[in-house]
């Protein structure tokens, strides 16, 4: 589900990245409609070249960074995406977890369409080395490329309204089904002990009900973070490939 980030093959290129370090006064788990400090962009060495793979079975991506934009490329070396920074319009980073995976993508939003990072990978990865290392340092690097050319750009650390609605809708229908269920049991003249044994499947759909209800409200507004914020909390990631 979606939350602030955890978060890939190492050789011999430049550093893809600094300690990790947290915005000046503030960690990135900032109050909804808060304001956020300015902490000082990170230098980032250029171009730089990263390889992950978006799953565990897929196969290898690239992404190409340097000072004016990022390319994603496939395992063939075929353009699949391209943004130039000066024309980032507006930024997302989320992750959503669960049943032992987490799903986490990255959006720049441009006049010509959206450039997406995707990276699916397992809870307990180590968020600093391997694919998933690999994932963050890309991210950190059209990061501080956007903040450069793009300067105050905020990034929006949720997964949007429309996927807020999805999650509050799903859980209102999975709480009244819930609910719903030991009522039918108990006034249509069913068996005690069967209504006992419908008791333990509705409180778990309750609770899911009521836990995606409570936080994926789509009135509240999504917390934002500066993109040199984000970009120092996702520090140690491991580096570029070349």
């Amino acid at each position: 589900m979606p939350e602030n980030p955890q978060f890939p093959v190492c050789s011999k290129g430049p550093r893809a990245n600094t300690p990790p370090s947290e915005p000046r006064g503030r960690g990135l788990h900032q109050r909804r409609g808060s304001s956020w400090g300015s902490p000082t962009p990170l230098p980032t060495a250029m171009p730089q070249t990263f390889e992950f793979k978006p799953a565990p079975f897929a196969r290898p991506v690239q992404v190409e960074v340097d000072a004016q934009g990022a390319i994603l490329r496939s395992a063939k070396g075929a353009v699949k995406a391209r943004v130039e920074f000066s024309a980032a319009q507006r930024l997302r980073f989320a992750e959503m977890r669960g049943r032992g995976t987490a799903t986490r993508w990255f959006d720049v939003e441009h006049g010509a369409g959206r450039f997406r990072l995707g990276c699916n990978s397992a809870e307990a990865d180590d968020p600093t080395k391997g694919h998933l290392g690999q994932y963050r340092a890309a991210v950190r690097a059209i990061l501080l490329g956007v903040e450069a050319r793009t300067p105050g750009l905020e990034v929006e650390l949720d997964a949007g309204k429309g996927m807020r609605i999805t999650m509050f809708t799903i859980g209102l229908f999975t709480g009244a089904f819930g609910l719903l269920v030991p009522l039918s049991a108990i006034f249509g003249g069913i068996e005690k002990d069967r209504v006992w044994g419908a008791m333990l499947p509705s409180l778990v759909m309750l609770g899911m009900g009521l836990f995606l209800t409570t936080r994926y409200k789509p009135w509240v507004p999504g917390v934002r973070a500066p993109a040199a914020a984000l970009a120092e909390a996702l520090g140690s990631a491991g580096e570029a490939t070349r």
